[in-house]
């Protein structure tokens, strides 16, 4: 159901005019939403980003803003352990923090500052 949605708000948002830079730790992920997105008509592009590191985070935001202004961040990166407590071994765990806690505050950290700046 996540990715049904996920798809369905790129679309609204290419549909509507927006500039959708997509990424992911893979860029062929990446690439092949993008594709998707100008077939459909839409403009976009894929970055390879692995949002667990801050520094590559704030660098590719660094320079995606130098294309275009950033409006609009959907934060939706996220990973998942099937399973329970028991059998989730806890490198598993770390891994799941690392993406889903940390990789969200990576992107607000990286993103918050181009999108409070002034239009040039």
């Amino acid at each position: 159901m996540a990715a049904v949605l996920d798809a369905l708000l790129r679309f609204k948002f290419a549909a509507n005019g927006a500039t959708l830079r997509i990424l992911d730790v893979n860029l062929n992920d990446a690439e092949a939403v993008t594709k998707e997105i100008l077939s459909a008509g839409g403009s976009a592009s894929a970055h390879a980003c692995d949002v667990t590191e801050q520094r590559q985070v704030i660098s590719t935001f660094d320079n995606l803003s130098q294309h275009g202004r950033i409006h609009i961040l959907v934060n939706n990166a996220g990973i998942s352990q099937i399973g329970n407590v028991e059998a989730t071994p806890e490198d598993s765990f770390d891994r799941i923090i690392r993406v889903n806690v940390k990789g969200y505050y990576n992107c607000i950290y990286a993103g918050i500052g181009h999108m409070k700046a002034p239009a040039a």
